[in-house]
């Protein structure tokens, strides 16, 4: 146990002491901060620090600590409708509880090696490990506090230190995660206002809303304990790729650039997210909602950072895993829009992975080792989103590659409004490239093999002649994609109701098909398919009763609508013809806060064909 002088002596040193290799750094990056505090760089200076980053696309976000002990449970009761890493809150535990499950947090099995090589192989470039969440709790030897895993665990380990290591090992950039705002374990802090009641300021109209609740002795918090121990993991750790802050809620703007100038005093050449401030405009790259995938390409730097299952850190009795195949065609679908994927993992709190995990990055190692040329480096193409799937490029290369994830019956794939001339097409599988045959004409018609190679979603790599031009008027556009003006009318504030109409969802499987014209999806009857439908709610979460309005002449079985784990399933009754439709309530879900949701519908049964017309579901 170290004492409180040690500590002290620590923490003096780390913050007035100027180390030769953050100076050298700064020398090195070209860029510098002021003594005003102010950034200078030029764009090509941006372009260089955020070079990697662009390039890699694909990063491993990394949940754990405290709350893999208790999985989802407190004394025989379980979450509802909760990310695990909320537990403190959810049933209000106290800083000193805390503490006693700190006591609890031993993870033997941990092997920092093992977890580096596991997102290595996986493809992925980048890992952002929380080195602390809102319980407070560190995950490294802070001077800056003794709530850490050198002093309030039997493991005495610095995981950090350990990782940090592992990454240099194995290539992979080493980042870190840090909540800035919220500490459940400090007075100081936002976010624990069951247990400390002083010094809060409730703004006029938020009386009930905590997100926008002041701390007035927070500035003291931020001298005592998160500046100095930012600046631990900037000093400590070798050279980091970015630090990932994250739940700002009610901290100022100036505060907000207190955090980021420490990354340009101490790591100039580190990036920054938005969440370091609630307006999103800070930082050196967007970050979506969780589980937000933008419908259409983007302008600029983002990032969309996905669960494995409905929660981030282990939850023991979460058993919603979405399939690799979903994975694997969200990394397409975010670097195809010109994003990043940061894909989380929660080990249990013995330091080992479920088994879901590991099976979910067996399949991106093993699609990624043929694959990964179409995904490192390239850029969004402008072809967007096909009917088929999905395509990204690489312009310097004069290269198109095709993310095929609806396989042709005929053995032709057809790809219209590419007006630059193609040179060469081969298929990427285990055994290298395949050269294939093509046509061109009224549209590029490529020969490909009966079976497709990758049930995942295969990719065709088109060699360009010159710089890729398209006619928007000839692209035959995917029906899933989201339309703009349907996209910003979900996002509208709407206190009490909204429907989710099919031609925003996204069509998972390849026998679903919309009829535009009358605007339904049909041939939907195959379990293993599905709609995914993303909305947001601001300001009014709560319980939502769902309705949903379809048509059937004589029945055609049953369906579930899924949200985090909340299943209501109904039963599609005769409406007597199929073109009369019905509107019926199907059950309750809960929306326990504001923010982007999603929510799926999928059959359920024998996957026989069923005759029935969907049109929209409507939360209220």
């Amino acid at each position: 146990m170290k004492t409180s002088m040690i500590k002290m002596t620590l923490l003096l040193s780390i913050l007035f002491t100027a180390n030769v290799s953050t100076l050298a750094n700064t020398s090195d990056a070209g860029a510098y901060l002021d003594e005003h505090g102010v950034w200078h760089e030029t764009p090509g200076q941006k372009d260089q620090r955020m070079k990697w980053w662009r390039e890699a696309r694909f990063g491993m976000f990394i949940h754990w600590g405290l709350p893999s002990v208790t999985a989802g449970k407190w004394k025989g009761r379980w979450q509802k409708n909760e990310y695990s890493e909320w537990i403190m809150a959810h049933f209000k535990i106290t800083s000193k509880e805390n503490r006693g499950i700190a006591r609890e947090f031993n993870p033997i099995h941990f092997d920092a090696n093992e977890w580096a090589k596991m997102a290595r192989d996986a493809g992925m470039k980048y890992v952002v490990f929380v080195a602390k969440h809102h319980d407070g709790f560190a995950l490294f030897d802070t001077a800056a506090s003794d709530f850490d895993i050198m002093d309030a665990s039997p493991f005495k380990r610095d995981i950090v230190a350990e990782l940090a290591e592992a990454c240099k090992t194995y290539g992979v950039k080493l980042c870190f995660y840090y909540s800035q705002s919220m500490d459940w374990n400090e007075p100081d802090a936002l976010g624990n206002f069951w247990e400390f009641h002083d010094n809060i300021v409730k703004p006029k109209g938020y009386e009930n809303n905590s997100r926008k609740w002041i701390r007035t002795t927070y500035p003291d918090y931020m001298k005592r304990k998160a500046i100095p121990q930012i600046t631990e993991l900037l000093t400590q750790y070798g050279q980091i790729g970015l630090i990932w802050y994250d739940t700002p809620r009610s901290i100022t703007k100036e505060q907000s650039q207190t955090y980021i100038n420490l990354i340009r005093r101490y790591q100039p050449n580190a990036i920054v997210n938005s969440r370091i401030h609630e307006s999103g405009k800070m930082g050196d790259y967007g970050s979506t909602g969780d589980n937000s995938i933008p419908g259409e390409r983007q302008i600029g730097d983002w990032e969309s950072p996905g669960t494995m299952n409905d929660t981030w850190a282990y939850r023991s009795d979460d058993h919603n895993w979405r399939t690799p195949t979903d994975m694997i065609r969200n990394l397409i679908d975010i670097v195809s829009r010109g994003g990043n994927y940061l894909l989380n993992v929660g080990p249990k709190a013995d330091g080992t992975f479920p088994y879901e995990t590991i099976v979910t990055l067996r399949e991106f190692k093993k699609w990624m080792q043929i694959n990964s040329e179409a995904i490192y480096g390239t850029v969004a193409s402008p072809l967007g989103e096909l009917r088929w799937g999905q395509t990204t490029e690489k312009p310097e290369e004069n290269k198109l590659y095709l993310h095929v994830y609806q396989w042709p019956y005929d053995g032709k794939l057809k790809l219209s409004g590419l007006e630059t001339k193609v040179t060469k097409a081969h298929l990427l599988t285990s055994e290298g490239k395949v050269a294939l045959n093509y046509e061109t004409g009224p549209a590029l018609v490529i020969d490909v093999p009966k079976e497709m190679p990758n049930r995942h979603a295969t990719v065709i790599c088109l060699e360009l002649a010159g710089e890729i031009k398209v006619d928007e008027s000839k692209i035959e556009r995917a029906q899933t994609v989201f339309k703009e003006a349907r996209q910003e009318a979900q996002d509208k504030w709407v206190k009490d109701s909204f429907r989710l109409y099919v031609e925003n969802a996204k069509i998972r499987g390849h026998h679903i098909k919309y009829n535009k014209d009358e605007k339904y999806i049909y041939n939907f009857y195959d379990p293993r398919e599905y709609l995914e439908f993303g909305f947001r709610v601001r300001e009014n979460p709560g319980n939502f009763d769902i309705h949903v309005r379809y048509s059937s002449e004589l029945g055609s079985g049953w369906y579930v609508i899924d949200y985090l784990g909340q299943k209501v399933y109904f039963k599609i009754d005769a409406t007597g013809s199929m073109h009369q439709s019905k509107t019926v309530k199907v059950g309750t879900i809960n929306i326990p806060r504001d923010g982007h949701k999603s929510l799926t519908l999928r059959p359920v049964g024998d996957g026989k064909y069923n005759p029935m017309h969907f049109k929209w579901i409507k939360l209220f």
